[in-house]
């Protein structure tokens, strides 16, 4: 009997010990299983810091990568964001049934696959929407098919110039002028001057007889170029044009005298007052400004269009422009801000020119045939600083019907309604 006994006491006490090994097994279970969890997500979390770090490093070295204003970190715990904010980075963290995705750790910086905003960004609702439709249109990873916000989009647009009051109220009494600053082999003249005659024959404005309702000025500074500009137009031009055409071998600046200019066979696009001793050719051409020139030949006329395209030099002819930019002569100014000049020269940001511009009541604008992004003032935004592309800006007087159109053309959160 006392055998029996002893038995079932070492058998009780078998089964009892069996338990707390399975509990203890248990146990350890659940906890390495909530280290796992927590080395995930810290690595998560690292992982990203890392990519942070990296990325303020490029920064500081130079290498110019625009950064947003903050990240947030979330965990899944009923899509709260919890501890950690990252100045400086985009927001690349997603709760979803109840587990942490990183989409894409490597997003661009600027906005290009933007997830969302963070609260602390400060953005309004035509911030946003803008930074996203230029990521896309201009920024590092666009799209292929991505449209260009260039003067090309307009320049043989009846459409454009109808809008110009300068063209479609053009008279005798007081006429229109264009201008085209770095004219190269005038090809864009060209497409402009077919632009203004359909204006002219759907207007049935007074100087259609002549083929033209504006005066051309040309000015392309580099002689085999010039030469070939004043041939481009008597080969392209009806007759009854050419007399309103007027091309100058002349560079623009923001005074009168002389440059050096580079260059390298006639017709090439990137000649230019800058680094002039990297150019196979160079030569010393006149310079002069745009105050100037319209003082002399367009005083009492209306200055429907100004295009400046010179290589990195147009902030210099701008302030060549200041009196006729005050005494608000001029409808539409375009210039041009190339991806290569910027790096290459180190220029300040774009805004300096915006906003010189803008001081004289323009308004100005990144424009493409369909979309419209008004940069000037309060809707300007860093992330709308112009890095991978060229582009061309658009400045546009406040009280005409061409701001009116561009206007209309605003994503729907930025329209003013001007009319």
């Amino acid at each position: 009997m006392r055998r029996l006994r002893s038995n079932e006491t070492f058998c009780s006490q078998g089964v009892i010990l069996r338990g707390l090994v399975c509990l203890i097994c248990a146990a350890v279970g659940v906890l390495v299983s909530q280290l796992y969890q927590y080395i995930s997500r810290t690595e998560v979390i690292l992982q990203r810091v890392f990519t942070t770090v990296t990325l303020l490093e490029e920064q500081l070295s130079g290498h110019d990568f625009p950064l947003a204003a903050a990240a947030i970190i979330e965990e899944p715990v009923n899509g709260q964001p919890l501890a950690s904010i990252i100045e400086g980075a985009t927001p690349f963290l997603i709760a979803k049934n109840d587990e942490i995705e990183l989409s894409k750790v490597n997003a661009e910086v600027e906005g290009d696959h933007l997830q969302r905003l963070s609260r602390q960004d400060n953005l309004t609702l035509c911030d946003r929407d803008q930074i996203e439709l230029f990521a896309k249109y201009a920024g590092k990873n666009r799209g292929s098919g991505a449209k260009d916000f260039s003067w090309n989009s307009f320049s043989q647009s009846a459409e454009f110039y109808s809008h110009l009051d300068s063209v479609t109220n053009a008279d005798e009494s007081r006429g229109c002028a264009i201008f085209d600053v770095g004219a190269n082999n005038g090809h864009i003249s060209i497409a402009v001057v077919e632009a203004l005659q359909r204006v002219a024959a759907e207007t049935e404005r007074i100087r259609k007889v002549t083929g033209s309702i504006c005066e051309l000025y040309l000015y392309e500074p580099v002689p085999g170029t010039h030469k070939l500009a004043v041939e481009e137009i008597k080969k392209s031009v009806a007759k009854a044009a050419l007399p309103h055409i007027h091309i100058f071998q002349k560079g623009m600046s923001d005074r009168m005298g002389s440059m050096t200019i580079g260059f390298g066979k006639p017709g090439d696009a990137s000649a230019s007052v800058n680094d002039a001793h990297n150019y196979v050719n160079k030569e010393q051409v006149e310079v002069t400004t745009l105050d100037n020139e319209i003082l002399t030949f367009a005083k009492n006329d209306r200055v429907a269009v100004i295009k400046i395209d010179v290589e990195g030099h147009e902030a210099r002819v701008l302030k060549g422009l200041a009196s006729a930019l005050q005494d608000q002569q001029v409808e539409c100014l375009i210039w041009e801000r190339h991806k290569a000049w910027r790096k290459q020269l180190k220029l300040p940001s774009l805004k300096n020119e915006i906003d010189l511009v803008s001081r004289s009541g323009y308004f100005v604008y990144y424009a493409s045939k369909d979309e419209v992004l008004r940069v000037d003032g309060d809707y300007w935004h860093e992330r709308l600083e112009p890095r991978y592309v060229k582009l061309d800006v658009f400045a546009v007087r406040g009280n005409s019907t061409l701001n009116q159109y561009f206007d209309r053309k605003l994503l729907p959160s930025c329209r003013q309604n001007l009319y």
